[in-house]
């Protein structure tokens, strides 16, 4: 089998359409979805009962 590139993220991959199982079921798509929430709502620490 020769390796082929993934047409969306240019990673190797062997499927015959050409995408790779990460695109194919949106891995990257949610990654940054996830990460543009975590810069959204970043929250300021909470300062536990220990440390004063």
């Amino acid at each position: 089998m020769k390796v082929k590139h993934c047409t969306q993220c240019q990673n190797a991959t062997y499927q015959t359409d050409g995408i790779c199982v990460a695109c194919r079921i949106g891995l990257p798509q949610i990654h940054a979805e996830l990460a543009d929430l975590i810069k959204k709502h970043k929250r300021p620490k909470i300062q536990t009962a220990g440390t004063r």
